[in-house]
């Protein structure tokens, strides 16, 4: 079970609520129309919300990426100590795990509705300047998770878990972002990481991810492969 430790903090990180993509022309586009890498961040705001204390283990183990930048307000102080990584892939997911890892807590302000443009038939910046996108992703991803391991570690916010655990479902976690983004190799590549601490604990994992059906299958399929 994940606990939490009770700190008398005031609040680090503070996002509001993504509900809707809206294309060029200020119109909503329909759920099922929306990239699944971008669908789990609206679906992440929706059902299960991360927030408050040890917000970095829900964020390494259930939701992946939670936070749109532009709907992000961070304590100075904080994204002074943890600036974000010289990438030009996942720069933004690597230090909301480390900024989660600190004391504190994570805030979600449902109050407040936050929109996200993308244009009609355009990648991201992001993908379409990096031909390993993936690659990174899970490169910068891993980066970023084990150095908020080591932030965890020295303020006390294991959360009840052994890094191992925490470690297996990231893994995890990360498989089902990678395969979103139609990445097997990658999705393969990251459950071979959890299947190396625990065979038994990945299988368990991918049953309690949120997602259709049709992507734990896939990943118990490779998972067993």
């Amino acid at each position: 079970m994940i606990t939490h430790h009770r700190l008398t903090q005031i609040h680090c990180v503070s996002r509001i609520c993504f509900n809707a993509v809206i294309d060029e022309n200020g119109n909503v586009v329909p759920h099922d129309q929306i990239l699944m890498s971008v669908r789990e961040i609206i679906d992440g705001h929706q059902v299960d919300v991360v927030e408050g204390e040890n917000a970095w283990i829900g964020i390494a183990t259930r939701k992946k990426y939670t936070n749109l930048t532009s709907c992000t307000a961070v304590k100075t102080s904080l994204a002074v100590q943890e600036p974000f990584p010289s990438e030009s892939v996942s720069e933004d997911s690597h230090t909301w795990v480390r900024y989660a890892a600190h004391p504190g807590k994570f805030v979600f302000l449902r109050e407040i509705k936050g929109g996200y443009r993308i244009c009609s038939n355009v990648a991201s910046r992001s993908r379409s300047n990096n031909a390993n996108f993936y690659q990174k992703m899970f490169e910068v991803d891993s980066a970023g998770f084990e150095e908020a391991v080591k932030i965890a570690r020295k303020y006390g916010m294991m959360g009840g878990l052994d890094d191992n655990d925490i470690r297996t479902a990231f893994y995890v976690r990360l498989a089902l972002s990678l395969l979103h983004g139609e990445s097997v190799p990658y999705c393969k590549k990251s459950l071979d990481k959890a299947l190396a601490i625990s065979k038994e604990r990945t299988l368990a994992y991918i049953d309690q991810l949120y997602c259709a059906p049709e992507y734990k299958e896939s990943m118990r399929t490779l998972a067993q492969s």
